[in-house]
């Protein structure tokens, strides 16, 4: 539906977003970006959205706050918001990490979002944003 997509653009591959199963590869007519699509399948993705929600429900989010996992800086919340069904913040986070293979990401990993100086922990809401 129109609320999974208004996330990512143009700018974002199928791999990253989490939507290369919807890909048809091999077609007889093919697709505009093919070539580019089946590049990056033999590539490494180093970017995806993931979906998190704090654990706290009192900080709000709203977009650019720096992401981190392990104690290591790995994104940024590209759009946060308040998540009433949840009773907390939730954001879509770009993940930006050598260590990706193509359709995975760190499902175990311990994820914080800093708001100010402060750091607060958050749970992986969706393995996808799809």
């Amino acid at each position: 539906g129109w609320h999974r997509t208004q996330h990512f653009s143009a700018a974002d591959t199928p791999y990253e977003v989490g939507l290369a199963h919807m890909l048809a590869l091999g077609k007889n007519d093919g697709f505009i970006g093919e070539e580019s699509v089946r590049h990056q399948q033999e590539q490494a993705v180093t970017e995806q959205l993931i979906q998190l929600r704090l654990v706290d429900p009192e900080p709000l989010l709203f977009g650019n706050e720096v992401l981190w996992c392990d104690g290591k800086e790995v994104g940024y919340v590209r759009t946060g918001s308040y998540g009433h069904q949840v009773g907390g913040a939730v954001a879509v986070c770009q993940l930006m990490s050598e260590d990706l293979s193509v359709g995975l990401f760190p499902d175990n990993g311990d994820f914080e979002i800093e708001i100010g100086d402060r750091r607060y922990g958050a749970q992986l809401f969706c393995p996808s944003v799809v």
